[in-house]
């Protein structure tokens, strides 16, 4: 006779997801390479012409972070705190997502744009 197997879960608290979001992120960003930008640091990839975007990651980021882990802490205790600390980290990720997505994007299309030229030799003005 077939013993079924116990199946493990995988789903998790979404404050867990998002505090698990923000490790695997910031461990990405401290693997990037980086330039001096208007009195800070940035990311050479993706940020470089984008300071005020790379900033607004970032702290998007810390408040995602800081937000699901008092959603963690006051879990039991206090249900409605941990609530309202759970929005406001989806809120936060949104924010540091769509500021990525941007980012990526205008990116993209600089590369895109750059490798055009770069194929078709250049601009040539036979003025």
């Amino acid at each position: 006779m077939l013993r079924r197997i116990p199946v493990l879960s995988l789903s998790a608290p979404p404050e867990t997801l998002f505090l698990g979001i923000c490790l695997i992120a910031g461990t990405l960003l401290s693997c990037l390479k980086y330039e001096e930008r208007d009195g800070g640091l940035v990311p050479t990839a993706i940020f470089r012409d984008r300071v005020v975007g790379f900033r607004t990651f970032v702290v998007a980021l810390l408040f995602t972070s800081a937000a699901s882990a008092g959603s963690i802490m006051h879990r039991s205790v206090f249900p409605g705190y941990s609530r309202l600390c759970r929005g406001a980290a989806g809120a936060s990720l949104l924010v540091a997502s769509t500021s990525l997505v941007l980012c990526s994007v205008w990116w993209g299309l600089i590369m895109f744009a750059a490798s055009l030229v770069a194929l078709h030799g250049g601009f040539n003005y036979a003025g």
